[in-house]
């Protein structure tokens, strides 16, 4: 459904404004092709013109996603909806017991274990920076990198004095 929308909101876009050039309505940084349409008040079904905002992606995903903490009232809508959804058949709840999981009472075997081991090497978990997971840097590197955060600490030293 959500493509839907954004194809409608884009030709009802680019008919209102023109092919371009676009810029990003978060960044105020180019964009190189109409990526998304993003509606201002949040309600997907207001397509007024000033409603609607050209923006990155990456920049869409930050304004849903970071920090996100619902408010009570959306979260009693999302209660209610899903609670319509359950009643009406559309949505099954899920199953939590344990002895309905097929692959409960099961464990995998070391043969097994390792190759999920070998294939989550490298694939960042958590708070690793996504190119570094399972590498080490060399003492060189330690080195700048140390320099590099001692001269910015001295800047910011300098920079807070003269203020």
């Amino acid at each position: 459904m959500r493509n839907v929308h954004n194809r409608e909101n884009r030709t009802l876009y680019v008919t209102a404004f023109g092919t371009g050039p676009y810029v990003c309505g978060m960044c105020d940084e180019p964009l190189d092709m109409l990526e998304v349409i993003h509606h201002v008040d949040e309600d997907r079904e207001n397509n007024r013109l000033d409603n609607l905002m050209a923006c990155h992606d990456l920049c869409h995903q930050r304004h849903h996603h970071v920090g996100l903490i619902h408010t009570e009232e959306t979260k009693r809508r999302i209660r209610a909806t899903l609670r319509e959804k359950y009643e009406s058949g559309e949505r099954s709840k899920p199953d939590l017991a344990a002895e309905k999981n097929p692959f409960y009472g099961k464990s995998h075997s070391e043969e097994t274990k390792k190759k999920i081991s070998d294939a989550k090497r490298g694939v960042p978990t958590g708070r690793k920076p996504p190119g570094m997971t399972g590498m080490r840097h060399s003492e060189e590197t330690k080195k700048r990198m140390s320099e590099a955060a001692k001269e910015r600490w001295r800047i910011r030293k300098e920079t807070d004095s003269n203020v």
